[in-house]
């Protein structure tokens, strides 16, 4: 499975850069295999600039040269990173887990959704305010939750527990 991960760009940009990406690779026989992963970081060179990049990250070198070519007419910097091994979710439960705990529902209770799941560890400060501002600038309102499932920042269980324990 390609990852493409986008790393240094605000959340806004990133999310519009997704779609682009979507977009270029639309016709591939391989494009229902890609995902984009959007970093919440700040990319700095030696002169305090920013240096945002691209880093595919894959298993399989079948179509590396190809996606590689597509991704240059973004003009960014590109990373590849060869992935040693991929578990699709068929294959997960032999891998073993980590349990998750969070902070107890009565600890929760009563705060809003970004600062719940700042509290149980699933987001930064930053990404719930970039969240918040991507929510102020939408023609159309959606809820908060949503566009954190979209952004690939929360998963449902995460909002799921979240949501629960706002109650």
């Amino acid at each position: 499975m390609p990852n493409i991960e986008i790393h240094g760009l605000a959340i806004n940009q990133a999310r519009d850069l997704r779609f682009e990406i979507f977009s270029v690779f639309k016709n591939e026989p391989y494009v229902k295999d890609i995902v984009v992963t959007i970093f919440s970081t700040q990319v700095l060179d030696v002169n305090g600039e920013t240096q945002p990049f691209l880093r595919l990250v894959n298993d399989c070198q079948k179509n590396t040269k190809r996606i590689i070519g597509k991704l240059k007419k973004f003009g960014l910097d590109i990373e590849h990173a060869r992935l040693e091994k991929f578990y699709p979710k068929a294959n997960v439960s032999n891998v073993p887990r980590k349990k998750v705990s969070y902070p107890s529902a009565k600890q929760l209770r009563g705060r809003t959704l970004g600062r719940i799941l700042i509290k149980m560890g699933v987001l930064t400060r930053e990404q719930v305010h970039e969240c918040l501002k991507i929510q102020a600038s939408m023609k159309e309102h959606k809820k908060i939750g949503q566009i954190f499932i979209e952004l690939g920042l929360v998963n449902k269980e995460q909002l799921r527990h979240a949501l629960t324990s706002q109650k």
